[in-house]
């Protein structure tokens, strides 16, 4: 099948919506305008909204774009109109391409043309991934290790426990922004955190680790509620809260891994499935 002759032939035959300033052909059902076929110079583009997904060349490569959209409308429309499996899968848009799969970038595009009737890519597509440096999180974990030290002996001596009547105590202390982190324990700027970590003195340990164990997100696998008034709603009800060594030492550790330099890229082969944290 010569796919730019059938994608030319149904620009050809798809008759523009009367009316419109800019050229509309729906290249499916009438009604969704947004979906539409067009012609740029002699390449034919199947376009969603404002981006041409795909981009069927006379010489018989074949184009595929996200133009950093990578949304299931995106992995839809590439999956009807493309002669490829498309789908989305940890947060990117995936393509499959004789069995092996490869994620399409924010930039940029992927090109693929038919060698002895197989498609392959028309250059070699290199998927990197980031990876954790083990030598540099050992470096970065040695930076926040009295605080860490700290966390542990506390929780040890409470038997996990931080209490709502201690949190109250070291409220003026504002140890790190609501800019920082937000109400719900959950990072806008986990660097900033990981630096607070690493850096602030030891009458300042206790304020930031009530800040980074917050009695409401979940950070907890026990709580006992203080005030039952059915007017607070359930968020709004102080609670002690109990956290396990375990769990709290992988909650720090996910902060010196996003707020550190710890990561290293690598190339990787792609394969049959599609690779978490992959990308082109």
């Amino acid at each position: 099948m010569n796919d730019y002759a059938f994608f030319k032939g149904r620009f050809e035959a798809i008759k523009p919506i009367r009316g419109r300033a800019v050229e509309c052909r729906p290249i499916g059902v009438r009604r969704r305008d947004w979906e539409t076929i067009r012609m740029e110079g002699d390449v034919v583009c199947c376009r969603l909204y404002r981006t041409d997904v795909i981009k069927y060349h006379p010489d018989g490569v074949v184009e595929l774009c996200t133009d950093g959209y990578q949304t299931n409308s995106t992995a839809a429309f590439m999956d009807e109109y493309s002669p490829f499996r498309a789908f989305k899968a940890h947060n990117k848009v995936q393509v499959r391409v004789n069995a092996v799969v490869y994620p399409l970038p924010d930039k940029g595009s992927l090109k693929f043309h038919r060698v002895d009737r197989e498609w392959q890519p028309v250059e070699p597509i290199v998927i990197k991934k980031e990876f954790v440096d083990r030598a540099k999180a050992k470096e970065a974990r040695e930076k926040v290790k009295p605080f860490l030290d700290f966390v542990k002996t506390f929780l040890a001596m409470s038997d996990g426990w931080i209490m709502h009547k201690t949190r109250m105590e070291l409220v003026d202390q504002k140890i790190l922004t609501e800019s920082e982190v937000m109400g719900d324990g959950f990072f806008r700027h986990p660097r900033t955190v990981y630096e607070t970590m690493a850096t602030a003195s030891q009458e300042y340990y206790l304020p930031l680790m009530m800040k980074l164990f917050p009695e409401r997100g979940g950070f907890y696998n026990e709580a006992k509620i203080i005030n039952d008034s059915p007017e607070l709603g359930w968020w709004g009800r102080p609670r002690d809260v109990r956290i396990p060594w375990e769990m709290a030492k992988e909650r720090l550790y996910g902060i010196v891994r996003d707020g550190a330099d710890v990561h290293v890229e690598r190339e990787i082969e792609p394969g049959n499935r599609p690779i978490d944290g992959a990308k082109a």
